[in-house]
């Protein structure tokens, strides 16, 4: 892990392929090697990988958006 900030640490979980459930907790000692754990109560924490939104369908998607709001704003302002 990797202290972002005092007393606060961050870290990445390695990728999974699309809907891969992920149970963990997180372990923790200090420099006199006491163990802290945080495990959400004994249930471990859920992590669910979810298919990431295709960012080549981002811009046409953008462009459709663009052209529809000037049409509707042309048609209102001839009205």
């Amino acid at each position: 892990m990797i202290e972002t900030d005092v007393n606060t640490y961050q870290t990445e979980i390695g990728g999974y392929e699309n809907c891969t459930w992920l149970k963990y907790k997180i372990i923790a000692y200090d420099n006199s090697g006491n163990r802290a754990v945080n495990d959400n109560h004994g249930h471990s924490y859920v992590y669910h990988v979810i298919p990431e939104f295709p960012s080549a369908l981002i811009l046409p998607l953008f462009m459709i958006a663009t052209l529809l709001a000037v049409m509707a704003y042309r048609r209102r302002r001839l009205l």
